[in-house]
């Protein structure tokens, strides 16, 4: 059953929140605001990838678009480069952020890198939620190689569903396994000296 998106007519649209838990959904709600994405600045994007893999296609220009997050739910080992066509459509992007629901219960993988496609304007990548597995650790890389002017990389190991809970201030070993993780990932991307690490 498909999602009923209909929009004919708006020239004041700015900001837009979509998503689904099922893949081709949210293919479809963005083709259905195709001729809209142009005039964008804020975007943010809800999707499950529990099931399998997901690869965004190939979108125009989206010459406006400012602040752009993904909200992901995922099993570490699944790859999330596949949703990088919106950013490399973004040549005006100036903040991303990935809230990631990760779990651990994937299949472990070497980190695999691609080449970025050059952004001279991000300025900052916020991560909420790493946990420093395969998925999200590579998609930071791919960030780092592509921004050319990144300031500032915000790395937080607060699972998602724990903001604003009074959760968010317990030290669980989880969030200590993956704040080191994040420590160790900071010592690998040295040659970055520019780029402010902030780990909560």
């Amino acid at each position: 059953m498909k999602s009923r998106l209909r929009l004919r007519y708006a020239p004041q649209l700015r900001n837009v929140f979509y998503g689904s838990q099922y893949h081709h959904r949210v293919t479809y709600g963005l083709h259905r605001i195709s001729s809209f994405l142009c005039q964008l600045v804020t975007l943010k994007i809800r999707l499950s990838m529990d099931w399998g893999e997901y690869k965004l296609p190939k979108f125009p220009e989206l010459s406006c678009l400012r602040h752009l997050t993904y909200e992901v739910w995922v099993v570490d080992g699944k790859n999330l480069l596949g949703l990088t066509s919106l950013i490399e459509a973004s040549p005006a992007l100036q903040k991303f952020k990935l809230e990631c629901v990760l779990t651990e219960a994937g299949g472990k993988r070497e980190v695999q890198k691609v080449e970025g496609y050059p952004n001279k304007n991000l300025k900052e990548v916020e991560v909420v939620g790493f946990l420093g597995g395969t998925s999200d650790t590579e998609l930071i890389i791919y960030l780092l190689e592509s921004a050319f002017n990144l300031e500032k990389l915000v790395i937080d190991p607060c699972p998602l569903s724990w903001r604003g809970t009074p959760w968010e201030f317990v030290e669980t070993e989880q969030k200590q396994r993956a704040r080191r993780s994040a420590l160790q990932f900071r010592k690998t991307q040295a040659n970055k000296g520019s780029v402010e690490f902030v780990i909560l």
